[in-house]
């Protein structure tokens, strides 16, 4: 498990200081898996992450989420400065792209962890392993269908099942 913290701050022309703290977590943990009353851990590891994004205006807690803030595409708060609205708080580029820097930053250094990584290639590999497999029946289910195989019963009955 991973767990990296950064922090960031900005004071405007106003002297109000914002600051940033960004929590990005990275694990890789065994799923409990609750069979029949039997309690066991199962033998694939499943990868996992947790972002807090915490934004103090003036040393007072105003935010505290998991999500980024979005961009505004509305007009009339974009030619008063607001670049964002994050938590119905309206923010500038400024802080916007402080926000984002730091996120991108802890996550950043979030993923580096080995085990982490290593279950999301694995993840990645399985999906494109099922990907293929997919891929594979639906070929062999056209060629069947291209064959005669009739659809409804399963054989070659050349649409005899469906005239009775």
């Amino acid at each position: 498990m991973t767990k990296i913290t950064k922090t960031n701050s900005i004071t405007n022309e106003q002297g109000v200081n914002a600051k940033i703290e960004v929590t990005a977590t990275r694990t890789a943990h065994r799923e409990t898996l609750y069979c029949d009353g039997w309690i066991t851990q199962s033998k694939d590891t499943k990868a996992q992450k947790h972002d807090n994004i915490k934004l103090y205006i003036n040393d007072t807690l105003k935010i505290n989420t998991f999500c980024k803030p979005n961009k505004t595409a509305n007009k009339d708060l974009l030619g008063k400065g607001v670049y964002a609205i994050y938590d119905n708080i309206a923010i500038n580029r400024r802080l916007y792209d402080l926000i984002m820097t730091t996120y991108n930053q802890a996550v950043a250094e979030a993923e580096q962890d080995a085990d982490y990584t290593d279950c999301i290639n694995r993840e990645t590999k399985q999906a494109e392993i099922a990907r293929q497999d997919a891929e594979r029946y639906a070929t062999e289910q056209e060629q069947l269908h291209k064959s005669g195989l009739c659809p409804s019963c399963g054989s070659w009955c050349y649409g005899d099942c469906q005239s009775k």
